[in-house]
């Protein structure tokens, strides 16, 4: 058997460099050739690719074929097979049947959100919406009657609600955002139905607007003030120390009475919770009255507040 006198030399990148360079454009001697395979060579093959299973590639290696394959495409010796082909319904459908009920790891969706960003960067994908505008609160809107939204039920982190908020502050500034309902009023009638509802009595029973009432002259800064270091400075009803949030904490009157300034009358809460006391009145009274008179009894007796 005869040896090359080059086996087991390694060329180098400039001799592999030529060696391409010459063969490019030449047909392959052995194309259209198909040797059979002994049992043993096929054995050998399998343990070699089992072998190379799980076996994680660098990125260098990564990067080289890619760029191979990049350049393979551009030279037009590799062609794309499924260029222009598009797939049937049917196709689709199953395809969205198999992936149904897959859930993404997170890796995975950072992979493709970067793979995404990169082709937006290169030109290579076009966003659905690029320069496209949806005018809210003109009758108009994308969703069907009945259709339900991808993120309903699905609570959103307080750095999203933070970023949210960031953004819209800046398109408000910029201009690109209007408030639709400024300089706009409410017939007097409907103001008349929406505070006979936060009072929770019939609009039959309605006399006036209660959040225009005055405070009583005994309800200042002294007495809030005694009345959160009562409750230990913290949210009666979600437990929220005061340091914890950018406000200082409300003092809610329970009957929603601005001049019965009495303590068994006053509560601390947190803004988010007293926005909730505007609605369904009865319920919070009822509630709160009661939370009040838990807490009196426990310092009468000195029980500790459970944490």
């Amino acid at each position: 058997m005869r040896i090359p006198w080059n086996k087991g030399i390694p060329q180098s990148k400039e001799a592999k460099e030529k060696n391409r360079i010459a063969h490019i454009g030449k047909t392959p001697w052995n194309k259209g050739k198909h040797t059979p395979l002994s049992e043993e060579n096929k054995e050998n093959i399998k343990k070699g690719l089992a072998d190379l299973k799980g076996i994680p590639r660098s990125e260098e290696v990564k990067r080289k074929i890619s760029e191979a394959g990049k350049r393979a495409y551009a030279e037009g010796r590799r062609i794309n097979p499924n260029k222009g082909k598009h797939l049937s319904e049917s196709h689709r459908l199953r395809i969205g049947l198999a992936h149904k009920g897959k859930k993404l790891s997170k890796e995975h969706i950072k992979k493709l959100s970067k793979a995404r960003r990169r082709g937006i960067q290169e030109g290579r994908i076009k966003p659905w919406n690029k320069g496209k505008s949806i005018q809210t609160n003109t009758g108009r809107t994308l969703f069907k009657k009945g259709q339900k939204t991808w993120n309903k039920g699905i609570p959103m982190s307080e750095e999203a609600k933070r970023k949210m908020i960031e953004k819209k502050l800046e398109m408000y500034k910029a201009g690109k955002i209007k408030i639709w309902n400024k300089g706009k009023h409410l017939p007097l009638e409907i103001r008349k139905k929406l505070s006979a509802k936060l009072q929770g009595i019939p609009i039959e029973k309605w006399k006036k607007f209660v959040s225009y009432e005055p405070y009583g002259d005994k309800f200042n800064k002294k007495l809030k003030e005694k009345i959160r270091k009562r409750d230990n400075y913290q949210c009666q009803l979600c437990g929220k120390p005061q340091d914890n949030l950018k406000e200082r904490l409300i003092i809610h009157h329970i009957d929603y009475d601005k001049k019965n300034n009495g303590s068994i009358n006053l509560i601390s809460l947190c803004h988010n919770c007293h926005a909730k006391t505007n609605f369904n009145r009865k319920k919070w009274y009822n509630q709160l009255i009661h939370l009040n008179a838990i807490n009196f009894w426990k310092r009468l007796f000195g029980i500790k507040k459970d944490k």
